[in-house]
């Protein structure tokens, strides 16, 4: 009865081990698994600034679009939504110590800043 006790103990401890062993190989994948998966865009934001710290130069461009909703009440009725487009280019470059910045609101010419 002993020895039965003794060698179910062993199985027991190496199913724990092989389970072990198994759940670290999982682990250790993992991170292969994560550079394939497609990039959150919050992810793809990340690395295009490390390059461009990295790189000291760039230019940049972009476009706003903001949509203004009149809130539903009677001093609003027949009224619509209105757009308004921003945009916004420049460039920086870290060796020259400069940035060029402009916006522009709408068709209205750009404003240096």
């Amino acid at each position: 009865m002993f020895r039965k006790k003794i060698r179910s103990t062993g199985v027991y401890l190496s199913m724990i081990i092989l389970g072990l062993l198994a759940l670290t190989m999982v682990l250790s994948a993992q991170p292969a698994l994560a550079d394939r998966l497609p990039q959150s865009a919050y992810q793809q934001l990340q690395a295009a600034w490390r390059r461009a710290a990295q790189i000291g130069q760039y230019d940049y461009h972009s476009t706003i679009l903001q949509t203004t909703t009149p809130a539903a009440n009677l001093r609003n009725a027949g009224r619509g939504s209105q757009t308004q487009r921003v945009r916004i280019d420049g460039r920086l470059d870290k060796a020259a110590d400069a940035m060029q910045m402009q916006v522009q609101v709408g068709q209205q010419p750009p404003i240096a800043v």
